[in-house]
C-alpha cells in the first residue's frame, strides 16, 4: 500500500521564516512549496494543489490571501477550517513594557 505525502503550501513574507519552515518540513513525510508574495498564492495553489496552507497572519494584504485560499478550497469542495493564532515573543520578555 502506497501512502501519499501531504502537500504543504507556505505563505510568508519573511525569507528567514520560510527557510525555517522548509527545514522543519524536510524531516517529515511532506512535499512543500513556498511563496513570499500574496499575489502568488492563487497560482501556487492551483499548480501545487496543497492539502495544508501555512499562512503568516500578519502578512500585508492577509485578508485578501485568506479570502482567496477560502474560495479556492470551496471550488475544490474541500472542507476548510481556519485556526488563527498570534504569538508575540517580545511580550514574553521580562523587560518589555
Amino acid at each position: 500500500m502506497c501512502q501519499q505525502r501531504a502537500r504543504v503550501l507556505i505563505v510568508h513574507d519573511e525569507p528567514a521564516t520560510i527557510c525555517q519552515l522548509e527545514e522543519f518540513l524536510r524531516g517529515t513525510a511532506t512535499e512543500f512549496r513556498s511563496v513570499s508574495d500574496s499575489r502568488q498564492v492563487e497560482v501556487a495553489f492551483e499548480e501545487f494543489a496543497p492539502d495544508i496552507v501555512l499562512l503568516n497572519l500578519q502578512m500585508p494584504c492577509i485578508n485578501k490571501v485568506v479570502q482567496r485560499v477560502s474560495n479556492l478550497l470551496q471550488a475544490r469542495e474541500l472542507f476548510a477550517e481556519l485556526a488563527a493564532g498570534y504569538v508575540a515573543l517580545e511580550r514574553d520578555q521580562p523587560n518589555h513594557p
